[in-house]
C-alpha cells in the first residue's frame, strides 16, 4: 500500500509545474498505479453503484470515455479529484 501510495504521490508531483497550474490525474493513470488488491473494491463500487457491466467499465477505462456523472462517482468511491 505504501508503495502504492508513493507511487501515485510521485506521478502526481511529476504532472504539478507550479503550485498555481496544478493538473490533475487522469482515473486511468491513478487507477493503473494501484495494486490488484486495491484497484479490485473501486471497480467493484463502482459497478455496483452504477449498474455498468464489467466490460463497460474497463472499454470506458481504456478510451478514457466516462460520463461528467461516472467521473464524479469515481471522485467520490476513490476520495480523489480526476481531469475532465
Amino acid at each position: 500500500m505504501l508503495l502504492c501510495s508513493t507511487k501515485i504521490v510521485l506521478k502526481m508531483e511529476l504532472m504539478n509545474t507550479n503550485d498555481e497550474n496544478i493538473q490533475k490525474m487522469s482515473f486511468k493513470v491513478y487507477f493503473e498505479s494501484l495494486s490488484t488488491d486495491d484497484s479490485n473494491p473501486i471497480r467493484d463500487k463502482m459497478l455496483a453503484s452504477s449498474g455498468m457491466g464489467y466490460t463497460t467499465f474497463y472499454q470506458k477505462l481504456r478510451d478514457e470515455k466516462w460520463k461528467p456523472l461516472e467521473l464524479k462517482e469515481l471522485e467520490n468511491i476513490t476520495g480523489q479529484t480526476f481531469e475532465r
